[in-house]
């Protein structure tokens, strides 16, 4: 049997690009450029995109860059800092996949999207392009034009073809370790164990379980 772990996101289609090209031809220019990514600064992206609830393995940003290495935009300034990243890897002849749309927070405003969406646009020429996107980002997503295909689409995140084997675990804890309810005060130290691990930032999550009371969050 396989047993899945399933993300819920929000999926989106552009065949038509007349209205964002014409949003794009008015941005002005700006002291940054943009060109594709090299495989050695996939750590770098992966810093540039966590603190805004991104979570992309290095694994996977090589994959893509194999896959298209002229797809995988980023956005420097002039001091050879990443502010922006914007994937758009070619699948098929006539369909584009679009990932990983973040600014730097210091930079935003300052038209990195709107550049790093034209590079987007012209990568993937006249053909369909198709985006994920968190359901808090319909609407900046919307506003360039781009059409809902779906609001509630589901993607396998993990997956395995082996069974699960709850009786595989211990109840018996290692020397030295005990679990306890959490606490306001362990969240930046729960943080920290966890962002080097590709983890997200949960804290306002983990605030609201606590304070509310819905759940009991444990962690060793």
């Amino acid at each position: 049997m396989m047993s899945c772990v399933v993300r819920q996101s929000v999926r989106f289609l552009s065949s038509s690009r007349r209205k964002m090209m014409e949003e794009l031809k008015r941005a002005p220019s700006a002291e940054f450029w943009i060109r594709p990514m090299k495989v050695e600064e996939i750590p770098k992206i992966a810093e540039l995109t966590r603190p805004y609830y991104f979570h992309f393995s290095p694994c996977s940003l090589k994959f893509w860059h194999k896959q298209d290495p002229d797809g995988l935009a980023i956005a420097v300034n002039e001091s050879g800092e990443i502010i922006g990243a914007l994937f758009t890897v070619k699948n098929t002849e006539n369909l584009y996949i679009g990932g990983l749309f973040c600014v730097h927070g210091n930079y935003r405003q300052l038209e990195v999207g709107r550049k790093l969406l034209q590079e987007s646009y012209d990568h993937s020429k006249d053909k369909n392009l198709i985006a994920n996107v968190d359901v808090h980002q319909i609407m900046p997503t919307t506003r360039r034009g781009v059409g809902v295909l779906e609001t509630d689409w589901k993607s396998i995140e993990y997956e395995t073809d082996t069974p699960l084997n709850p009786s595989m675990l211990s109840d018996d804890l290692p020397r030295g370790v005990e679990i306890l309810p959490s606490r306001i005060v362990s969240f930046q130290q729960y943080l920290n164990m966890t962002f080097p691990l590709g983890a997200t930032k949960e804290n306002l999550l983990w605030k609201q379980v606590a304070m509310k009371k819905i759940a009991k969050p444990l962690w060793q």
